[in-house]
């Protein structure tokens, strides 16, 4: 029957890691009572020591105990304390007081219901004052549990309902007990539709009695607010839930139905109006169509203007066209015209700069007498063409007069005879008040240092005049 316990126990009880997040559940309280006491806790049928795993990795000193050699092995292999022994017998070996806590999971619907009481009560005597007994079984409240589920282990002998199995610890003299409901596939709460599967598979399929011994007098574990705590899906919630639902869809129904007589009596009085009105519309039918076939009329006379305008935007458009390209031809006649004047304004530039290399060339090789008397002629011939025979005639008399007075005024006996002639003729005052010099202010520009001269730009022959005036204003410096 051992063998056969064992693998019943690993297909249906869950997986160690299952059974590990399951028991979290109680960390806890056990956290509480570390707190306030380094006692050991004692695990009644340990089976494969999922519990006692816990409790090591919390370093809580453990102790389990099992009929079941085979469990125990698996138990020892992982090197847990155990010891193959009844539960009431090895409780009545500890001492009193000796323990913070007393567990037994899935024990209790194992045993008769007077060694229940026995266990309970040892509990209490090994218990410190203030520590703990933790009892889990199946919750035959989980209808599915209570009718089938707990029955498929043949070991088990009675199931415990909550209240029940809270009673004992309570009549033993326990201080204070709990029932927390475990396992539950989902708060009913969080259930978004309640159906009857809620109702008989939704309520918690495993619970605990957790009961806490009177303490008077030491440290006392702060286990208040564990204790108020609420756990898992009762049986009256589920069906709670499950009711109002119900009560919800019969309401829906009921306006479904006040609903629908609402309709038909609605579509009744719209067919009859309907029937008063079709004589109605009858008429107003024939007068729509009526004014349906003007409105085609006054359409298509439109639509025939729209086209006949539209004809002549084409026309228009191809006349613009044809202008278009004609203008781009020009455009790009003229472009072309444009690019051929771009390249002989380039040439005659080219030939430019060879005209006045070769001036540069000349005005270096020949004397400057020379130059200056053939840029004086072609100044003169220039003048000419410009102001005409008869005015360059007269200036260039009155030149030639003008120098024979400056070359001849030196000379005294010379100078008398000419004023005395003028005299004669009446032409002397005329000629004074004409052409006598007069006091005129001398301009003196100046040159500002500090602006530069880009001579770069400059011909030869202006770079040579800048540079005099240059040296003419030093020079004129120095002697002021």
């Amino acid at each position: 029957m051992s063998e056969f316990y064992r693998s019943f126990e690993d297909k249906h009880r869950g997986s160690r890691q299952l059974i590990l997040d399951r028991l979290k559940v109680y960390s806890p309280f056990l956290e509480q009572l570390k707190v306030c006491w380094d006692l050991p806790v004692t695990d009644l049928g340990c089976g494969r020591g999922e519990w006692l795993e816990l409790l090591t990795s919390m370093q809580i000193r453990c102790h389990g105990v099992d009929l079941d050699e085979q469990m125990l092995t698996a138990c020892k292999e992982r090197g847990f304390s155990v010891t193959q022994n009844d539960a009431i017998a090895y409780l009545r070996q500890l001492g009193d007081a000796s323990q913070m806590a007393i567990s037994a999971f899935h024990l209790v619907e194992h045993i008769p219901f007077d060694q229940l009481n026995a266990l309970v009560e040892e509990a209490k005597r090994v218990l410190v004052p203030g520590g703990l007994l933790i009892l889990e079984t199946p919750n035959p409240e989980n209808l599915t549990v209570g009718t089938s589920s707990f029955y498929m282990d043949p070991t088990h002998v009675n199931p415990l309902p909550p209240l029940l199995l809270q009673f004992i610890p309570d009549f033993h003299g326990f201080a204070r007990s709990t029932v927390l409901r475990l396992q539950e596939p989902e708060p009913i709460q969080e259930v978004p539709t309640v159906t009857l599967m809620h109702v008989l598979r939704g309520v918690s399929p495993d619970y605990s009695v957790v009961a806490q011994t009177a303490a008077s007098s030491g440290p006392i574990p702060d286990l208040d607010a564990l204790f108020a705590q609420e756990f898992g899906v009762t049986l009256d919630a589920a069906a709670s839930a499950y009711e109002a639902r119900v009560a919800g869809i019969e309401t829906v129904n009921a306006t479904q139905q006040t609903t629908l007589s609402s309709v038909e009596t609605y579509l009744a009085s719209v067919e009859a109006t309907a029937a008063r009105s079709a004589e109605n519309l009858n008429e107003i039918v024939g007068a729509l169509k009526g004014d349906l076939e003007a409105l085609q009329r006054s359409h298509k006379i439109q639509l025939n203007a729209v086209h006949l305008e539209l004809r002549t935007l084409r026309e228009e458009y191809s006349k613009v066209s044809l202008e278009l390209a004609s203008q781009e031809r020009l455009i790009h006649k003229a472009a072309v015209d444009t690019a051929n004047l771009h390249k002989h304004v380039v040439h005659l530039d080219h030939h430019l700069d060879i005209t006045r290399g070769r001036l540069h060339a000349l005005s270096v090789i020949l004397p400057g007498s020379v130059v200056n008397t053939v840029r004086y002629a072609l100044l003169q011939r220039q003048l000419l063409k410009r102001d005409g025979v008869k005015i360059r005639s007269k200036l260039m008399a009155r030149k030639v007069i003008f120098y024979a007075i400056r070359k001849a005024s030196p000379y005294k006996p010379v100078k008398s005879v000419g004023i005395a002639v003028l005299k004669k003729i009446g032409a002397y005052e005329f000629l004074r008040s004409r052409y006598h010099k007069k006091e005129i202010p001398i301009f003196r520009s100046t040159i500002d240092p500090t602006i530069p001269i880009d001579t770069e730009n400059l011909s030869p022959h202006a770079r040579a005049v800048l540079a005099k005036i240059k040296l003419a204003e030093k020079t004129r410096d120095r002697i002021e």
